[in-house]
């Protein structure tokens, strides 16, 4: 499979189009998705630099994982538009190669009697992230503890995981979480990673999806 970078706009945002290896179908698909949100990104940025006021603004594609069955993309970046702080956001587009079905965690990482998104779509429920919890709880207890202090990483609290974002890695699926601006650092951990043979204790049974190997 194979995709080419292309700038958006004169912007600082470099954003991805699939050319081949997958079906037309698919292509369009995916590129329609990809193509929608480098134009929002975009957006963002000129909105932020035609104000009166110093401003600031990055743009990275940090991951691309791509497999016969997956393409998976991570974006990242900041800006400043006069507000308090400088804000950090993570985005992240996994899709199915074939279909160019746009997964949800739940495709991928299945509890069985859950809902993984609320309507809208915009976080996971609590429901799905107590399980999410209790199953890194398992895997990674020395995290999973609690904080020596109020100013502490507190993985247990399933909020920080409701407005995270995840993406495929050539180990497992990584799960990105999310704290508040005064706590960025701990958005910064990198041990939550299910590797792929707990993910696929896990499949959704309405899903066929073929993992990477484990």
């Amino acid at each position: 499979m194979s995709y080419t970078r292309y700038e958006v706009n004169n912007s600082p945002v470099s954003f991805l189009k699939i050319d081949s290896g997958i079906s037309a179908t698919a292509a369009r698909t995916i590129n329609r998705r990809l193509h929608n949100k480098a134009f929002e990104y975009a957006d963002l940025y000129f909105s932020c630099a035609s104000g009166s006021v110093p401003t600031d603004y990055s743009f990275d594609v940090s991951n691309v994982f791509i497999t016969s069955h997956i393409i998976s993309i991570c974006v990242s970046g900041s800006y400043y538009c006069g507000n308090a702080s400088i804000e950090d956001w993570t985005d992240a587009f996994n899709f199915e190669a074939v279909t160019g079905k746009q997964l949800r965690l739940n495709d991928v990482l299945y509890f069985k009697g859950t809902s993984s998104t609320t309507p809208d779509e915009l976080f996971l429920t609590d429901q799905y992230t107590n399980k999410l919890v209790d199953l890194l709880s398992g895997l990674y207890p020395a995290q999973m503890v609690s904080p020596k202090d109020e100013e502490g990483c507190d993985f247990r609290d399933n909020s920080v995981w409701q407005y995270g974002s995840w993406y495929f890695t050539p180990s497992g699926i990584f799960l990105k979480p999310w704290f508040r601006h005064f706590q960025m650092e701990c958005s910064e951990e990198n041990w939550s990673v299910i590797l792929y043979k707990t993910v696929a204790k896990f499949n959704n049974p309405g899903v066929h999806l073929v993992l990477p190997p484990q």
